[in-house]
């Protein structure tokens, strides 16, 4: 249930189960957009005010709609560092916490015969100094809450997407850069990655994961995905920003920032605060890519070599498997 056009309250009095000591939000940004938006940001509070204000629903008219997320964290404030051949060191850019304009979109779900339904939720944050708009939620409710957001005046969408040849550049680059992704951007190792072609029939799988790997791209499932028409859609690993630590799953849908020790005992403004200028950072970096010459946008012949030697001395290794797996099973049958 959504009241159209009704103006969204400046306070957190409809969601008395959040506080702003103990407000608990994963950091899974299921859609990034760039916007196009030239109006003062007046005029855009204004008009994320005019969105349907949520108000609580029943089984037969479950609620949704948007409330305001200020007053439940602060944001702690950030800068960011932009980077040119003229200037390799950066210009600090600080954000001004007051022009990130904050709003939640909420669903409710019922589950069994509960009369009080589970709210679910996307966080939406609005970077107006950088026209990006973050949002942290399920990719089905973000997409919900777009859907909405495309009602705003005087604005464009466009959907930051991450995608196959982009995630292999990636490990192509660190190869030939040792580790270094971007000026103040490291990543030790690619551990994880989903590849997949839904079209895939017989024997192939549609989905191959690798999982916990020393390197990713290297491994069997992952080669032997990509010569059968599978596309990456997520790699995953351990990056260094500004000398942190954080564990990092980048894909088609976006950012999945996982809550490890330099998190953990940080509150939801503080996390805000190291993880936004990171995702900034991944998007300058994607745009710095789809900015490249062909030959240094994908991967060249020698690096495409080391995936096939990886791949033949991996096959010879589960040859010499399978002899032992058929001794094995010769002996078993002979007892």
């Amino acid at each position: 249930m959504a009241e159209k056009g009704s103006v969204l309250k400046e306070s957190i009095e409809e969601n008395p189960k959040e506080s702003v000591n103990k407000y608990k939000k994963g950091l899974v940004f299921s859609k990034i957009l760039k916007t196009n938006a030239e109006k003062d940001d007046d005029f855009y509070r204004l008009e994320l005010r005019r969105l349907p204000n949520y108000v609580k629903g029943n089984r037969e008219s479950r609620g949704k709609g948007f409330r305001p997320l200020d007053g439940l964290f602060e944001i702690t404030n950030f800068y960011i560092k932009i980077h040119s051949e003229n200037n390799p060191l950066g210009i600090t850019n600080y954000i001004d916490v007051n022009r990130i304009l904050k709003i939640q979109y909420v669903s409710e779900r019922y589950t069994g015969t509960n009369t009080e339904p589970t709210e679910e939720t996307v966080d939406i944050f609005w970077i107006r100094q950088y026209n990006l708009i973050l949002m942290n939620g399920p990719k089905k409710l973000c997409e919900d809450a777009y859907n909405e957001l495309t009602n705003i005046n005087k604005v464009e969408f466009t959907d930051v997407v991450f995608k196959h040849d982009f995630l292999m550049w990636i490990p192509y680059r660190l190869n030939n850069a040792k580790g270094k992704l971007f000026p103040e951007l490291f990543v030790n190792i690619i551990a994880d990655g989903v590849t997949q072609n839904k079209s895939s029939t017989g024997i192939v799988p549609k989905r191959l994961v690798i999982d916990k790997s020393i390197e990713a791209l290297m491994t069997l499932p992952a080669i032997y995905g990509l010569v059968n028409k599978h596309k990456f859609y997520s790699i995953g690993g351990d990056f260094d920003f500004r000398k942190e630590p954080l564990r990092v799953t980048i894909s088609n849908n976006g950012i999945h920032i996982k809550i490890t020790s330099l998190l953990k005992h940080k509150d939801h403004g503080e996390r805000c605060a190291i993880v936004f200028p990171f995702i900034i950072e991944m998007v300058n970096v994607l745009k710095y890519w789809e900015g490249l010459d062909a030959p240094e946008r994908y991967p060249d012949e020698a690096f495409l070599e080391e995936i096939e030697n990886s791949f033949n001395n991996q096959i010879l290794e589960c040859q010499n498997n399978l002899e032992e797996l058929k001794k094995e099973y010769k002996e078993k049958r002979e007892t």
